[in-house]
């Protein structure tokens, strides 16, 4: 039981960095043939929850730090229905938040629900997804590893 808890506290502050599959190789070199410096990368501002405005300057801070380029939190059921985001070449990269949640049932009937984090680019112009290839069970630790991922690609020029 000893083993198993350290196991789960182990995982539990890991990031996956996979090696990237063609596609993701692929779509992150055609992310580096756009000039992203005139661009604005949309993250997903968090609206509900007792911690969102600390979940949000977080983030925020994050992208400041590891990310050159131009960031705004939006919320993104809204993104098509406000004006300001109608232009897609200014607006046009969203960093969107693919996590999957998982119950898992035991034997005594109890449940415990896993998520596992990951975080793909949608191009709003093509409307293609790029995933990122970056997963793990700490939400603030894949958010990171992402962002900085989108930096080393879409910052090249």
């Amino acid at each position: 039981m000893g083993t198993f808890v350290l196991l789960t506290l182990f995982l539990s502050s890991c990031v996956v960095s996979k090696s990237d599959s063609n596609e993701t190789k692929d779509g992150l070199a055609s992310l580096s043939q756009i000039d992203a410096s005139n661009t604005v990368l949309l993250i997903d501002k968090i609206t509900t929850g007792m911690y969102h405005n600390l979940y949000n300057k977080r983030r925020m801070g994050d992208c400041k730090q590891f990310y050159k380029g131009k960031v705004e939190a939006v919320i993104f059921k809204d993104v098509d229905k406000d004006p300001k985001y109608q232009d897609k070449n200014t607006y046009r990269f969203m960093l969107v938040d693919g996590s999957q949640s998982t119950d898992w049932i035991y034997t005594d009937g109890h449940t415990n629900t896993h998520t596992i984090t990951n975080y793909f680019v949608l191009d709003r112009v093509t409307g293609k997804q790029f995933d990122l290839n970056v997963a793990g069970v700490n939400p603030d630790r894949v958010f990171k590893k992402a962002v900085k991922k989108l930096n080393k690609h879409m910052m090249t020029k």
